[in-house]
């Protein structure tokens, strides 16, 4: 939690060492005079989540450079010479401006025994494609359960406290499957 109006040379949000969703709070705006940087981990499971402390009430971050990988924002609006910012697989859980987000896409679930949301190799971006771990569905994408690509009976268990968007499971009308969650909501 950032709390208090704060003025900042560098801000570095870093560390994320396993698959998690680190929560960044932020109760007042900010001013980051040199370089805000969010770095969460080593791929797409690792990721950070800035939002305003109040869901609805805008938080302004003011800053003069911007470097961000896997990180989603809510209620968040960037400021200053950095804005727009972009970055690498960026989520957007809505009320932000001033961040261009990474185009909303589809995510295929392509791992036939099942597994874990995030942390297993599971998702592909097309039907029946590779997967990978960096294509973790993000906020706005949409998550998709086709017939194929999953055994029947198989579980999928949301396994951190992901910002997941659409869920599409209407292909799956003669198999079977489980959608668990083993985590509390935040």
């Amino acid at each position: 939690n950032l709390s208090g109006v704060n003025t900042f040379n560098n801000l570095t949000f870093s560390n994320v060492t396993t698959s998690s969703l680190k929560i960044i709070s932020l109760n007042n705006n900010q001013t980051v005079s040199g370089t805000l940087t969010f770095s969460a981990g080593t791929d797409a499971t690792m990721r950070h989540f800035c939002r305003s402390s109040s869901i609805g009430t805008i938080a302004t971050i003011t800053a003069a450079a911007v470097n961000m990988t896997d990180a989603d924002f809510r209620d968040i609006t960037l400021t200053g010479a950095a804005a727009p910012a972009s970055g690498t697989r960026i989520g957007d859980c809505k009320g932000n401006s001033g961040i261009t987000f990474t185009t909303a896409s589809n995510k295929y679930w392509n791992l036939a025994a099942g597994g874990n949301w995030g942390g297993a190799i599971g998702w592909a971006t097309s039907s029946g494609g590779t997967p990978n771990i960096n294509n973790l569905p993000l906020p706005q994408d949409t998550a998709i359960f086709e017939a194929t690509g999953l055994n029947s009976g198989s579980t999928i268990t949301i396994n951190v406290n992901y910002n997941i968007g659409t869920i599409n499971m209407s292909a799956r009308t003669s198999n079977t499957m489980t959608l668990a969650c083993s985590v509390e909501p935040g």
